[in-house]
């Protein structure tokens, strides 16, 4: 998931608590990075940015990725709920 960790609510951070608890009765992980991640050399990291010119300006924005591959399965805006972000990693 991606998203400029300075427009979180609390509400957010509680759906993403949820979520990872949720995430951890599967082999699914959750990595959340801010969109303005730099590495030692202030470079947006080699790792990073094809995701950030993948999602554009939408965020948050959350990519579904087969860990074997790392072909993004699914790439949405992130859902309100738990729930709702565990049906889209589970389709």
């Amino acid at each position: 998931m991606i998203e400029e960790v300075d427009d979180r609510t609390p509400q957010r951070s509680d759906m993403l608590t949820d979520f990872r608890f949720a995430l951890a009765a599967t082999d699914h992980e959750l990595r959340v990075l801010d969109d303005d991640l730099k590495d030692a050399s202030g470079k947006t990291p080699d790792y990073l940015q094809p995701y950030l010119d993948r999602a554009g300006t939408d965020r948050p924005v959350m990519f579904v990725i087969d860990k074997a591959t790392g072909t993004v399965l699914s790439q949405i805006q992130l859902p309100a709920t738990a729930d709702g972000a565990m049906e889209e990693v589970t389709k």
